[in-house]
């Protein structure tokens, strides 16, 4: 396997991800909708933080991708202006210029953090909801079940 192999098989994954954590995060919206009896005024406590969290993880996904996006845009915009630069010295060179392109480990940071913290939030969000459900149907000690 090439370095390029293995960057495309990361990117298909990680995307893959993102696109699963959304849609476990829109699912889980709709299970505590339903769980709510389809009413904001159904909506106990028990339910509100997976709710709360389910949109804190899509706010996180939102971020991930915003974030990446302006601090690569940054990083290319400026890699254009080296480029074209380097263009008008040496047009031979710019070419070889374009090729080696070298970006701070760091970069990629900040995107790493909300596209793990997105994923655990999600996953904490549905222990709250199964925690929230079992007691509804009466399988956690301490719950009211069904009727309490």
């Amino acid at each position: 396997m090439t370095l390029k192999e293995a960057i495309e098989l990361k990117e298909k994954r990680t995307t893959q991800a993102s696109q699963n954590m959304r849609a476990l995060a829109l699912s889980g919206i709709g299970i505590v909708w339903v769980l709510s009896n389809q009413q904001v005024g159904g909506l106990k406590t028990d339910l509100l933080f997976p709710l709360i969290s389910f949109g804190t993880a899509l706010v996180l996904d939102f971020l991930h991708y915003a974030v990446a996006s302006f601090i690569w845009g940054i990083f290319v915009q400026n890699l254009e202006r080296k480029i074209q630069r380097q263009a008008r010295r040496d047009p031979k060179s710019a070419a070889a210029f374009r090729e080696n392109v070298h970006a701070k480990s760091w970069f990629n940071w900040p995107a790493l953090f909300f596209f793990w913290s997105k994923q655990g939030v999600v996953l904490l969000a549905y222990a709250q909801l199964f925690h929230a459900l079992f007691a509804r149907l009466g399988g956690c000690p301490g719950a009211g079940g069904l009727g309490g």
